[in-house]
């Protein structure tokens, strides 16, 4: 048995300031799933790609990237149609990299079409395996990348998320090479099974990935020899990367001065010092036991967060970040009465603001650097609720052509939706420094008026008389539609782009459940109040309520 499997690893949780312990068993046990999972996407890139290696190392990349991001990529229960916005960002993800003409980014319905188009098998494999990806999604949430009280608030999906931005960040006005980034994504996977000597567990991992991996095995031995110095004194992209995404240097002195006459002082050298010493730190953490482990836990972290300072930082940014927001939210769903629409409506807010944008910012970004870089999938930090976080490289242009250039796109392609988005765009990085979440949000926030400017973009409908659409009883009808029905241009596109969207993909879809075993369930198909004559009563009502059950997860009910 290997000793780590009793040791104290917590991960503090915030804000709730909640630490909570990992079960190192749980985690062993997931070993398998990791390496079958990046097999199963090196296979499918490759198979994508036809076996063209830059293409398969592209597709590889954004994959794993997807590991990361699960809850934005695969609705909770998997379905074979495309029914939730960030299942089309999963597609425009991969296909983007098989493709050399640009996407209609000016044309929503068109886009809409396409990416529904890229639903293949392949991608539906994937879609398959989520049970397991969402388990390992998990752990990698809890696992804190670094197990140090203090340092123990990020998790290792966000320490190799960011890895990645900033390798990408990085390389500007280079050919994307995926290959670093790949590094970045799996540099420190193996802190999940061996967290004493990490980088010899992620290197084992790869062998075994490299082993199965037809197309892509010289660039995976190329990210095993990075993997294998990232902690070596070498001054490489991914070195740098990982420096910067840490940045446990800036609070080394900080939790020196915090430990003096502490319970875990005497842990100081071997944990925070110059020469850290990780299994025999963890054994010395362990001899206090799991409550003094919480209590310093959220202790240093108080003492770090409240010293903190925004640095002065001389040089250009090397990546911004871009806020996009959804002014006016509720009134926009609500101005559609009908259910489908409605529902539709509400897809449109966060595909928008998130999906489309990223399209259109990658799209530009693409053509700027002469077709040499893509934005990376994990620079798309977040987007719900009606707004994004997105990671775009300075060499796209200055912070107000990227503002300047979103807004005029999305205001042409968005207009007869009604739909206008507000975009701030600020400092994300520098060569030797990442802002902290404070300063990046005090520069937001200075920009916050700009949504409240008077704009000369508004409509005269008419100068005299006219019909008022019957469906939102607001805009002027102008399409009179199949059932008789006069409507304006928005309700009429909304009511078009619906047909087969939001509520009625969600209602036509098969749905995937896992219990013992496989389930496949249509609400379509499955939602009756009347038995067959020769349907079994007894099974019917635990099916029904599977249904149910169904309906309510993915949002076909209220």
């Amino acid at each position: 048995m290997r000793w780590w499997l009793g040791m104290i690893r917590g991960k503090l949780l915030l804000p709730e300031k909640k630490v909570v312990f990992i079960n190192e068993s749980e985690v062993q046990s997931l070993r398998k799933d990791v390496v079958d999972a990046l097999k199963v996407f090196s296979s499918l890139a490759c198979e994508l790609a036809d076996n063209n290696e830059t293409k398969a190392t592209n597709i590889f990349a954004d994959l794993i990237s997807m590991i990361y991001k699960l809850p934005m990529l695969i609705s909770y229960v998997p379905s074979d149609k495309l029914s939730t916005p960030h299942e089309y960002f999963f597609a425009y993800i991969v296909f983007r990299h098989l493709v050399e003409d640009s996407m209609p980014s000016n044309d929503i319905a068109k886009l809409l079409e396409i990416l529904e188009e890229k639903k293949r098998d392949e991608i539906k494999e994937v879609l398959d395996y989520a049970r397991t990806l969402r388990k390992i999604y998990e752990k990698l949430l809890y696992v804190p990348a670094d197990t140090r009280p203090g340092y123990n608030f990020t998790s290792l999906a966000s320490h190799l998320q960011l890895s990645s931005i900033l390798v990408w960040l990085l390389q500007k006005g280079s050919v994307d090479l995926n290959y670093l980034r790949i590094s970045a994504l799996l540099h420190d996977i193996g802190k999940l099974f061996n967290p004493t000597n990490h980088v010899s567990e992620s290197i084992k991992i790869l062998d075994e990935v490299i082993e199965g991996s037809e197309c892509l095995k010289t660039n995976l031995s190329r990210v095993k020899s990075l993997v294998e110095q990232h902690h070596a004194p070498l001054e490489t992209i991914l070195n740098d990367a990982d420096r910067l995404a840490a940045s446990t240097d800036r609070f080394s002195e900080i939790v020196k001065g915090a430990l003096n006459n502490t319970k875990i002082g005497e842990c100081y050298s071997l944990c925070y010092g110059r020469d850290v010493r990780t299994k025999e730190c963890m054994e010395c953490l362990e001899e206090y036991g799991e409550e003094t482990y919480s209590e310093e836990s959220k202790r240093l972290y108080d003492v770090i967060s409240n010293s903190v300072v925004s640095q002065k930082v001389e040089g250009n940014a090397i990546g911004y970040l871009v806020y996009i927001d959804f002014p006016g939210i509720q009134r926009f769903i609500t101005s559609f009465p009908k259910l489908r629409e409605m529902s539709f409506a509400s897809f449109l807010v966060d595909f928008v603001t998130s999906i489309y944008s990223f399209i259109v910012l990658d799209q530009a970004y693409y053509e700027r650097t002469g077709k040499k870089s893509r934005i990376p999938a994990e620079a798309l930090l977040s987007g719900y609720g009606g707004h994004s976080y997105i990671i775009v490289r300075s060499d796209f242009g200055s912070k107000d052509e990227v503002k300047a250039w979103l807004e005029s796109v999305s205001s042409s392609a968005l207009s007869k939706l009604g739909i206008r988005l507000d975009v701030k765009v600020a400092d994300f990085a520098y060569e030797n420094y990442v802002r902290n979440y404070k300063e990046v949000y005090e520069d937001m926030m200075s920009k916050s008026y700009e949504r409240y400017l008077i704009r000369d973009e508004g409509k005269v409908y008419s100068y005299g008389l006219h019909r008022v659409c019957d469906n939102c009883g607001i805009r002027p009808a102008v399409n009179r539609s199949d059932d008789g029905e006069y409507l304006c241009e928005t309700c009429n596109l909304v009511r078009d782009l619906s047909k087969n969207r939001g509520f009625i993909a969600k209602y036509k879809s098969k749905y995937t459940l896992y219990e013992e075993q496989r389930i496949e369930i249509s609400p379509k198909e499955d939602i009756k109040f009347k038995l067959d004559k020769n349907q079994d009563p007894t099974t019917t009502p635990w099916r029904l309520l599977r249904v149910i059950v169904l309906l309510l997860t993915v949002g076909i009910l209220p």
